[in-house]
């Protein structure tokens, strides 16, 4: 089924790099939705949004892919104040407007 991701939008993963900036000393925080998605969610959320059914090719998972990601964010709930605001229908629909904003700048980056 293609497994699941921690999906985290930009924004909300800029927000808590901005409130580790002030910590002491060395510290290992998790910035994530601590929610995972199954990416044939993710798959279908972006079809809405377009409004155009994607063209899905499944390949072999490569042996060395996890098959699930999964933040745990308590540390950074604990030391940063910090959970993710923004829900992964509502980061998908913002990249899509973003990129349909900046498709002319967007189509010049190379692979």
């Amino acid at each position: 089924d293609g497994g699941e991701r921690d999906f985290t939008y930009v924004d909300d993963t800029a927000e808590g790099i901005i409130r580790a900036i002030g910590l002491d000393g060395y510290n290992v925080i998790n910035l994530g939705s601590d929610h995972p998605v199954r990416i044939q969610k993710v798959i279908e959320i972006i079809e809405d949004i377009v409004d155009h059914a994607a063209i899905i090719s499944i390949k072999k998972r490569d042996p060395s892919d996890v098959i699930s990601t999964w933040a745990n964010i308590s540390r950074a709930r604990e030391l940063l104040n910090w959970t993710p605001r923004t829900s992964i229908e509502d980061g998908i629909n913002l990249a899509v407007d973003w990129y349909i904003s900046n498709r002319q700048w967007a189509s010049h980056i190379l692979s």
